[in-house]
């Protein structure tokens, strides 16, 4: 899916989800493969629409991964 409004990862959350991926790969190939799924349903629900996430405080709003305890946290940016 396109995603309209551009998504940049830090690094350090780029690792937790390799971490969080790897974990459930050595537990079952279809629980990493739906890991992998369920966040990037996330991404693309945030570059979509971002504003419609809780604001967690200030302009950082909170998109939790469905069937996993992983929270994706996004800021926007003006252009």
């Amino acid at each position: 899916m396109r995603r309209p409004h551009k998504i940049e990862l830090w690094s350090e959350a780029e690792d937790d989800f390799d971490n969080s991926h790897t974990y459930y790969a050595e537990r079952s190939e279809k629980a990493a493969d739906d890991f992998y799924q369920h966040v990037n349903d996330c991404l693309d629900r945030i570059s979509q629409d971002p504003l419609t996430f809780p604001v967690l405080h200030r302009n950082i709003r909170k998109c939790t991964v469905p069937k996993f305890p992983f929270i994706i946290f996004s800021k926007s940016m003006k252009s």
